[in-house]
């Protein structure tokens, strides 16, 4: 045995051990104490992070557009959408009503805002979403507000000494309690502006947006482009072509057939068509070449009995599949009711006045032709178009318009339709099911068929930009207008007439033939009115008659000569 105290022998190589392994536990608590630290470390982050987690469960959404409570006044708070009043006895943080600031916060986070119109001070409410952007009424932001307070959870943390508590029932009674005063153009108004800038087409640019990308065409080329190289711009929801495109044959349309048969395959009038095609579907205008198209029936018709039924509804409805259109009754034009166009949207690119009366006055569209349109909507502030982006004019009639003269004339792009289909239609056939084996625009359309149609309206495009309206030889315009401002008998024995330029005439004579022939020198038919039929002749022809008066035998005669129009 030996003596644990001796300070010799066994004693001393024992104190020695002690010493060694003292040392050792001392290296091992070192090396151990850092792994510890690091583990307490990791478990009070766990455990901060739980009760963040917990206090972020008991948020509403709204309230996640803050991390903390804000101070507004020694008993008030503002938390998310909500403003929490103090009770002084229970300091317990409670709702009271809706922060104004907090409320538009989140409904500009939800992407709402107002943008205005370029030429007015007048604004809309918008909804924008990836580059999208859409109007929207104040309903509309309601309603989506009023779905995000229905999934609300409760509000229960600690902050600052103080518990902030609100049950999803109080906050959903709180919000339907103030509501009515948030959603209204006084608190709404003050939304962040919207002024990113709009993807539009320009004098030599056109765009067209499908749902897989967006097409632009120009002179020398039709691009497919990802909505990537938007480049910061934004599209109208209503513009948006709801399609995918993918490039086909142009030529194997069965609307392209479509426009060869109401053209009775004539090469001057397809051109002209495909013209008028790319120029609707062009959202640029030049004021100073703006011209409204019109859509007539190349058959002679009797305007009280007009046949219609050629094509000129299914013209429209293909612009229609790749423009906003805005259709107006024409049978319901009134001249001075300012609500006329009320159908027509800030988004419209194409006006469409259809089957307009056979009194419709061309000349009360001049100045919306010239400066751009301005609509006056019931209950609603008037806006008025860019001039260079003002909707474009369709016009379908199964009667000539009035619009003599110059101003008249230098504002119209006429288009006449065949009878091609129109005879099919007689016999109770559908024409274009009968002809095409299916309805147009229809499911009875295969994608390829889709295809072939986009591609086809997207060469018209390329050709109006490249070559402009092509003008052509109307094939009975003048003859139907003639007709339809005289009589029959009138246009056929006007044929029989040879005028020439310059070259004076016995009007009084005329009348006299006209009258024994068709009426009888008995008849009451008038001198009056065969003047102003030979007035609708010369200025059908672009003529003008200069009159005067002579004295033959005793007897003043009236005497013309016809003259151009300058």
């Amino acid at each position: 045995m030996y003596n644990e105290k001796s300070p010799t022998g066994q004693g001393q190589a024992g104190q020695a051990v002690t010493e060694q392994n003292k040392d050792s536990n001392i290296l091992q608590q070192k090396q151990i104490n850092p792994a510890l630290s690091e583990l307490q470390k990791r478990i009070e982050a766990e455990k901060a992070s739980t009760q963040a987690a917990t206090i972020s469960e008991n948020k509403t959404e709204s309230a996640t557009l803050q991390a903390d409570p804000i101070k507004i006044s020694p008993r008030t708070y503002a938390y998310g959408i909500w403003q929490f009043v103090i009770n002084k006895q229970s300091q317990i943080a409670e709702i009271e009503s809706i922060n104004r600031d907090g409320i538009l916060s989140l409904i500009a986070s939800k992407g709402y805002a107002k943008r205005y119109g370029k030429n007015d001070n007048s604004f809309q409410y918008i909804h924008e979403l990836q580059n999208i952007i859409q109007a929207v009424e104040i309903s509309q932001i309601r309603d989506s507000i009023t779905s995000i307070i229905n999934e609300c959870k409760e509000i229960n943390f600690e902050y600052a000494g103080l518990t902030f508590q609100a049950t999803p029932e109080k906050q959903r009674e709180t919000f339907l309690r103030n509501s009515q005063s948030i959603f209204n153009d006084s608190i709404l108004g003050h939304l962040p502006n919207h002024s990113k800038p709009l993807l539009h087409d320009d004098d030599g640019e056109m765009y067209f947006p499908f749902k897989n990308c967006f097409v632009m065409v120009t002179p020398d080329s039709i691009e497919l482009k990802d909505y990537k190289e938007l480049g910061g711009k934004c599209i109208w929801k209503d513009h948006l072509i709801n399609k995918d495109f993918h490039q086909e044959e142009a030529s194997r349309s069965q609307f392209a057939d479509f426009i060869k048969n109401v053209c009775n395959k004539e090469d001057d009038r397809i051109k002209a068509f495909k013209s008028a095609i790319g120029y609707l579907l062009h959202n640029y205008r030049n004021p100073t070449k703006s011209r409204a198209v019109i859509a007539y029936d190349q058959i002679i018709t009797d305007k009280n009995k007009p046949e219609g039924r050629t094509g000129k509804g299914v013209f429209l409805q293909a612009i229609k599949q790749l423009r906003n259109v805005a259709q107006i009754d024409g049978k319901k034009l009134f001249e001075n009711n300012k609500f006329s166009y009320q159908q027509a949207t800030q988004r419209t690119q194409v006006i469409c006045f259809d089957d307009v009366k056979p009194d419709f006055d061309f000349l009360t569209l001049n100045s919306n032709l010239s400066e751009g349109w301005t609509i006056e909507q019931k209950n609603k502030h008037p806006f008025t178009f860019e001039p260079t982006h003002s909707p474009k004019t369709y016009i379908t009639s199964n009667t000539i318009l009035k619009a003599d003269g110059g101003t008249a004339t230098g504002r119209q792009f006429i288009i006449e339709f065949s009878d091609h289909y129109s005879k099919l239609a007689k016999k109770n056939i559908e024409p274009i099911v009968q002809e095409h084996g299916g309805v147009f625009f229809s499911s009875d359309w295969t994608p390829t068929e889709w295809n072939s149609f986009f591609s086809y309206m997207i060469d018209c495009a390329k050709f109006f930009i490249e070559h402009g309206l092509q003008f052509y030889q109307y094939r009975t315009v003048n003859e139907n207008k003639l007709i339809q401002s005289t009589s029959d008998d009138f246009a056929q024995w006007i044929k029989t007439q040879s005028f020439e330029i310059d070259k004076e005439f016995s009007i009084s004579d005329l009348f006299s033939d006209f009258k024994a022939t068709y009426y009888g020198e008995e008849s009451e038919f008038r001198l009056s009115t065969f003047s102003k039929w030979l007035n609708s002749y010369a200025l059908t022809n672009n003529y003008k008659i200069e009159r005067s008066r002579k004295p033959i035998n005793g007897v003043k005669v009236t005497f013309g000569k016809m003259t151009k129009q300058a």
